[in-house]
């Protein structure tokens, strides 16, 4: 029952949970921020697919589909972060709330790998209010071993000259609306295949 009392007693459990909640609103903004500028450089990449600059146009696809991975890996962080932080207000023992804490804890280390600002010191307090309930880190995450948490997604190059295959199909579709000459599009189709045949 001590262990309890010192787990819960004191705004410090209250004040991590508004911590934790006011980090996962602004790692959604920089969601959004990625999913915005993943659109920009893949309009880029289609512009340079347009002018026939196709090593530029993959260039911005390779950053477009980076900025496409790193929104997606902060979406599934930041419903992750949503779902633990209503278990842990809804548990009702320490037993309950150590095993959320680690995966709260194995989560912001996750999210580490994608180096984003603030996150060891979230981590930090987290970390210290399991210390604080009596619990080490080792034990814990012993317990919670086969957690999965959210996933992030590496950039291959297949993934790269598939996502070109598609932008050159759109740019030929919109090309004779665009007013490019006939030229253009059968250069735009033979690259297209060439992409098709690697």
């Amino acid at each position: 029952m001590e262990r309890l009392k010192r787990f819960i007693s004191g705004p410090s459990l209250d004040e991590l949970i508004i911590d934790i909640s006011m980090y996962t609103k602004q790692i959604s903004r920089t969601q959004k921020k990625f999913e915005k500028r993943k659109n920009e450089l893949r309009a880029k990449a289609k512009q340079e697919l347009l002018n026939g600059e196709t090593s530029r146009a993959k260039m911005y696809m390779q950053q477009s589909l980076k900025a496409k991975n790193t929104a997606f890996s902060l979406d599934m962080f930041s419903l992750a972060m949503e779902d633990l932080v209503f278990d842990l207000k809804n548990t009702s023992n320490v037993n309950q709330m150590a095993p959320v804490m680690g995966k709260i804890s194995k989560t912001l280390e996750k999210l580490d790998l994608l180096k984003t600002s603030n996150v060891s010191q979230i981590m930090g307090k987290v970390n210290n209010q399991i210390e604080k309930a009596g619990f080490g880190m080792e034990q814990i995450y012993d317990e919670i071993k086969d957690y999965e948490t959210f996933s992030i997604t590496d950039l291959t190059d297949s993934d790269v000259e598939r996502e070109l295959d598609i932008l050159t199909e759109e740019a030929m579709a919109e090309g004779p609306a665009m007013g490019l000459p006939p030229s253009r599009l059968s250069e735009l189709k033979k690259k297209r295949d060439e992409l098709r045949d690697q």
